[in-house]
This record gives structure tokens, sequence and C-alpha cells, in this order.
């Protein structure tokens, strides 16, 4: 069975068709991490990627912004907005990345596998942000584009 086969949750099915710009919270120009491969699939697969990392410098050849704000003003300056923050951060970190996830108007936030938090839930739920944890959002991507090419989506 491949993985096309694997069925996805309604809502992750939902939420990942409405998504064009990912901004990658914690993007790393380390190719052996999951938080520089993972967004290089998603740039694979067609998606905006917008890389965030304290460092600057260049993800996957992209400009690193420094700030989930500085993304989100570079953003707005081209009249684009933020579908989705993917995020490869502690779970400590996670509260304050969904605070500044909502103050720039994020439609959505996705903690990587392995990342959880009630009190990151609780912040995106109040403020009506959808969200999505523990969950490999490269892995769910794939499985749905690969769906929609063979017709089992």
């Amino acid at each position: 069975m491949t993985s096309a086969h694997v069925p996805l949750p309604a809502d992750v099915v939902t939420l990942l068709r409405g998504v064009r710009t990912i901004v990658v919270v914690g993007a790393s120009d380390e190719p052996t991490k999951a938080a520089h491969r993972i967004p290089a699939r998603l740039v694979d697969l067609g998606y905006h990627v917008v890389p965030v990392n304290p460092r600057g410098g260049t993800v996957l050849g992209l400009p690193a912004h420094r700030s989930l704000r500085a993304a989100a003003d570079a953003l707005a300056a081209t009249g684009t907005t933020i579908d989705l923050v993917d995020v490869f951060r502690p779970s400590a970190e996670t509260p304050g990345v969904v605070t500044d996830a909502v103050a720039v108007g994020a439609a959505a936030v996705w903690l990587q596998s392995g990342i959880r938090s009630v009190a990151a839930r609780a912040i995106a739920e109040e403020a009506g942000v959808r969200y999505v944890e523990d969950r490999c959002l490269g892995v769910d991507a794939r499985i749905l584009a690969e769906a929609d090419r063979t017709g089992a989506a």
C-alpha cells in the first residue's frame, strides 16, 4: 500500500487545499535537518515557502526573514497573506510563535511532528486560527498531492 492510500483527516485535507503561502518558523539551511527537508518538499509541491530564521541569510536559496513579523511585513508589501505558519521550534516556544502568528493575521498554524502545546492550542483556538499539532506537514502535503494526482482524494 502506498502512502497515497493513507487517509488524511478531513480537517487536514480542507486546510491544505486552501494553503498557498507557508511561513516556516525555524527553517534551517542545514540539509540534514527536517527544518530544511520539509520546506524543500513543500517548494517541490508548489507551495510558496517563506523561511524564518533568526540568523537571516538564505534557506533553499530564499531570503530568510529574522522574525515572523518581518516575513509578514515583506509579504504584505506584495499583497500576500499568510495561509499557514509551519513551526519547527521546541514545544515551550510555541505559545509565543502562535501569539505572533495571530498578531500577523495568519490563517492557520501547524506544529511539526513531536511538537505539542496545550497553551499554543488555546491561543490559536481563542483567536479563531486553525491549528494542527504533532503532524508532519511535508508528509501530509505529499499524501494529498499524490491522492489528487491519482484521483484517490
